[in-house]
């Protein structure tokens, strides 16, 4: 699903959350990973809204790790709205 479809969908009130492709996470690679998590921060964030960022799925067993903290990685560094608007 789309976050800019959904917001279309479900009005400016409610808060979005999820969208990190959980199969990227697992089995993409690395670049694949960072720029999916990156597009969501910046689709659930782009209106100012409320946005609650995580995985669109639960993670699976055996994703390793290191994508997973490579995805907060990202989320400490850009989740900020005045950063990832820029």
């Amino acid at each position: 699903m789309s976050l800019p479809e959904a917001r279309k969908i479900v009005g400016p009130d409610i808060a979005l959350c999820g969208n990190v492709n959980c199969g990227l996470l697992q089995t993409g690679t690395e670049a694949e990973a960072k720029a999916d998590t990156l597009r969501s921060l910046r689709e659930g964030m782009a209106d100012g809204r409320g946005y609650i960022f995580c995985t669109s799925n639960c993670v699976y067993t055996g994703m390793p790790l290191e994508r997973y903290e490579l995805m907060n990685g990202i989320w400490r560094e850009y989740g900020n709205y005045d950063l990832i608007r820029k």
